[in-house]
């Protein structure tokens, strides 16, 4: 695990036997304060805040991605990929082992993403007409698909699919 430096805006999750919330209180939060000593969280679900030491923080914390439109979570999506990843995503067999894939890749985005909690992202998808998570994470898959893996949409995000 690396250490950063704590940073107001930087959206973290539970790790290690703190992961799903136990003993912290909550699994998703944002830093709102950082001073010499403390680490403020926020949580992304319920509302609440936590004080954390920051000897212990990283500890039981990590940051997760935070980006904010579809083009984001296509070139983050593209980041995490080796080439060998890339290249069999990029094939369409259409055999089981292909589409297994493909569903595997669209639950790790829908969960590392975090796209079934009120993100910014969330709701930029929301206004685009994506109304569930699963919508959402198929559409950053189809605009990495579509930009033949390069991460850089070639079509226009202001607007949902055309009917």
């Amino acid at each position: 695990m690396r250490e950063l430096e704590p940073v107001v805006g930087m959206h973290l999750r539970a790790v290690g036997p703190y992961w799903a919330g136990r003993g912290v209180g909550f699994p998703r939060a944002v830093i709102v304060e950082v001073t010499d000593g403390l680490v403020v969280l926020d949580s992304t679900e319920k509302g609440q805040s936590q004080r954390w030491s920051r000897g212990n923080f990283w500890t039981m914390w990590e940051e997760v991605p935070n980006p904010v439109s579809l083009e984001d979570a296509v070139l983050w999506f593209s980041s995490t990929l080796g080439p060998e990843d890339r290249e069999y995503l990029l094939l369409d067999k259409g055999d089981f082992a292909s589409i297994q894939v493909k569903i595997q890749a669209l639950r790790w985005i829908r969960n590392e993403l975090g796209l079934w909690e009120h993100s910014r992202l969330y709701v930029h998808m929301w206004k685009l007409g994506y109304t569930h998570p699963d919508d959402m994470s198929r559409r950053i898959l189809e605009e990495f698909i579509r930009s033949g893996g390069r991460g850089m949409p070639e079509t226009r995000f202001d607007r949902p699919d055309p009917v």
